[in-house]
């Protein structure tokens, strides 16, 4: 994993990125303590650490999933789902949060225009609908606990190493350094009105910090990462925080579920048909891939509740079977 760039501190930056680790996955239940014979208690992994071991090519993906699955909002959604009665809506849900998931597509400006005016006369919808409020609190909530447990141990670092890291005093883009001597302000003392307004920072840049932005205004990960101080590298992707979309997503999948025909996602959703196999054929690993990770839990009895719903189970096993269904159709 690509943690931070070589840097003197480099050893020390891991080691840290190494505890954020840890910590984050006992407080989110992958890592339990179990005593063993002795009384001497380890760090074991949960039942629900092998489901996201099973999805980690889709990774931040799964931890999403994760989150959405140990807050009982799936059950919420699978709710009498194959009852003959049952709203049809109510599986279009749970599919609609799948796409917001996993094989995600920005839509083109193009076709947000053609969406905006209605022009689009097409069985594709085009652009997928937005998620129920309390599917993105929840989701929001596990993006906000881990960006909120790393910058707690970036903040230990960047003061635990304050002398190796040196002055932040060179421009970003220039790397002109900047600043002045002690002996340039001669006898004038900062007045202390202006020392009160100053922003104490560890890790946030002081320039960024210039405009009022101290070290616990960190509203993304993309923020963190572009306004850390010198000597602070991070790469984004080894957070696992889901990033939200810069504009609205191309509902192909969903879409295909709907209607599974190819000429339609080609002509109203602008895929070209190569790269439509490629990302119907990925969904549908993800599907099946999660439906049997539950449906091999669920009947080993594992001791975690999220496993022992079967109408959850059995949901997700009905959307794989379907999507499958329709992708082998069009593969015919």
């Amino acid at each position: 994993l690509p943690f931070f760039r070589p840097s003197h501190l480099t050893s020390q930056q891991n080691a840290h990125a190494f505890r954020f680790c840890f910590e984050y996955l006992c407080r989110e239940g992958l890592l339990i303590p179990q005593p063993d014979e002795n009384g001497v208690t380890n760090m074991a992994v949960s039942d629900v650490a092998g489901l996201i071991t099973h999805l980690h090519y889709t990774e931040p993906s799964n931890f999403a999933f994760l989150s959405l699955l140990t807050s009982g909002l799936l059950s919420d959604l699978c709710e009498d789902f194959n009852c003959p009665k049952a709203d049809v809506n109510r599986e279009l849900r749970l599919v609609l949060v799948l796409c917001h998931l996993f094989n995600r597509r920005p839509l083109s400006p193009h076709l947000e225009t053609l969406v905006s005016e209605k022009r689009i006369t097409g069985p594709s919808i085009v652009q997928l609908p937005e998620l129920d409020q309390k599917v993105r609190d929840t989701l929001n909530g596990a993006n906000e606990r881990a960006l909120k447990t790393f910058c707690d141990y970036l903040m230990c670092f960047s003061r635990a190493y304050k002398e190796e890291l040196g002055l932040d005093d060179m421009l970003p883009f220039s790397r002109v350094r900047c600043g002045a001597t002690e002996d340039a302000f001669g006898s004038a003392k900062v007045p202390p009105e202006l020392l009160r307004l100053a922003q104490s920072v560890s890790m946030r840049s002081n320039f960024v910090a210039l405009s009022g932005h101290g070290d616990d205004t960190f509203r993304t990960v993309t923020e963190l990462c572009a306004t850390l101080r010198r000597g602070l590298h991070m790469d984004p992707a080894m957070l696992p925080v889901l990033p939200e979309a810069n504009g609205p997503l191309n509902s192909y999948l969903f879409d295909f579920y709907k209607h599974g025909q190819q000429q339609a996602l080609v002509r109203f959703n602008g895929l070209q048909r190569e790269s439509l196999w490629e990302g119907l054929r990925d969904f549908e690993l993800v599907l099946r891939a999660i439906a049997a990770a539950m449906r091999w839990r669920y009947d080993k009895n594992y001791d975690v509740s999220v496993f022992h719903n079967t109408v959850v189970v059995e949901a997700l096993e009905d959307i794989a079977r379907e999507f499958s269904s329709k992708l082998s159709a069009m593969a015919s």
